[in-house]
């Protein structure tokens, strides 16, 4: 006789199946019938415990923001303690660190490789998932890192050049898990081994590192 699944697991395995089915493709492109195949459970399972597509969808926004900031809360805890009296060049060595961090914890965590899928998605059609990942995080990476190169270049944490740069060294870690395929091409591998993950680790740092360290042009007019 087949078991039925509880109430805690079923909706287990429909954010599992939601996440593989919106981490590879759109939105639109994803019906409740797939996702409750996938899930083994009976359809009327997706409106009972989440209120339909739309609601999942939602559901499973929050599943991922929440599991990548509790894989990132040690990183960003200690970073803030440290940064605390760091002098300029120490905070250039802080950013280097949590950008290096963050792209080793995309690619070394399972739930990193559906971040690629919803984040694209949502920057270009934002939803209020958008919303659910920038509070979840977005907002607590591009807050500490705004801080430290802030402190790094003399300069608030709120000014709009400063929250520029933050965004694109962000965008350094962010493309290793993106471009994952390309770069396993690039170097004849099928996968990335713990070596691979330093490696990297220690390039995005330095050049996170290396940007800051270097004078950016900018508008008089804007500043």
């Amino acid at each position: 006789m087949t078991t039925r699944p509880s109430t805690q697991e079923t909706r287990e395995r429909l954010l599992a199946a939601a996440l593989e089915a919106f981490g590879q493709r759109d939105y639109d492109a994803v019906s409740i019938r797939e996702l409750a195949t996938a899930a083994g459970v009976n359809l009327a399972a997706i409106s009972y415990h989440f209120g339909g597509k739309h609601g999942l969808y939602l559901a499973t926004a929050r599943l991922l923001g929440e599991r990548m900031r509790a894989l990132l809360h040690e990183d960003l805890s200690w970073i803030r303690t440290a940064y605390a009296d760091a002098s300029p060049e120490e905070c250039r060595r802080l950013v280097g660190d949590l950008i290096g961090r963050l792209a080793s914890r995309l690619l070394g965590d399972e739930f990193g490789r559906h971040v690629p899928g919803l984040i694209i998605r949502e920057q270009g059609r934002p939803t209020e998932a958008f919303e659910i990942l920038y509070e979840t995080l977005f907002g607590p990476v591009h807050h500490v890192l705004g801080e430290l190169i802030g402190r790094a270049r003399g300069r608030p944490a709120d000014d709009d050049e400063i929250r520029v740069i933050a965004h694109a060294l962000i965008g350094q870690a962010v493309i290793f898990r993106a471009g994952r395929t390309a770069l396993l091409r690039y170097m004849g591998r099928e996968g990335f081994d713990e070596c691979d993950l330093v490696h990297i680790r220690r390039v995005v740092a330095a050049l996170a590192e290396s940007a800051l360290a270097g004078h950016i042009e900018g508008d008089e007019s804007c500043l």
